[in-house]
């Protein structure tokens, strides 16, 4: 390649000359020929073939394995801390009742009337009092509800949403 500087893009004969030597340059590149009959075919040798095939199976199962496995291992049970029925002398939730048990919440309005859905992931983080959980559950007739709680382990009660508000005693 030659040390001549390059000509000014777009300005004057020495581009356009510069532009005409590169194009007959790689006139030669133009027709690039098409493959004639079929493409090679990868393959493995007879004795190979049944460990290939193999490997490919167990590949296959554990990546099944990897993505259908959290949905089966079942749902994350709610701690014992926060297992039992919940009330409160907050005005806003006056005659409510909380339930929870290891597999589901239930929000209950009155005695028979109340919403069960059931538990599918509880996350929990150390806080300064206790403990902090976030909730995911499921309802068919409600759909999908989150629950943020803190458990205050010194006064055994629970304070709803975030920022945490309203006291929840024990009932039972």
């Amino acid at each position: 390649m030659s040390e001549a500087p390059l000509p000014t893009p777009g300005k004057g004969p020495a581009f356009l000359a510069a532009i005409r030597q590169f194009r007959q340059a790689i006139g030669d590149f133009r027709e690039i020929p098409s493959p004639s009959g079929r493409l090679p075919v990868l393959t493995v040798k007879a004795r190979y073939r049944r460990k290939v095939v193999t490997a490919l199976y167990v590949l296959t199962l554990v990546t099944a394995g990897v993505y259908f496995a959290p949905p089966l291992a079942g749902p994350d049970p709610v701690p014992a801390e926060l297992v039992g029925s919940w009330t409160t002398d907050d005005t806003r939730y006056a005659g409510r009742l909380l339930e929870l048990t290891p597999e589901a919440l239930i929000l209950r309005a009155s005695a028979r009337e109340g919403t069960e859905y059931a538990v599918r992931r509880v996350q929990r983080r150390q806080i300064a009092q206790g403990s902090a959980y976030v909730i995911t559950t499921y309802s068919e007739r409600a759909g999908d509800y989150i629950l943020m709680l803190e458990y205050h382990d010194a006064q055994q009660t629970i304070a709803l949403g975030k920022p945490a508000r309203g006291l929840w005693r024990r009932t039972h």
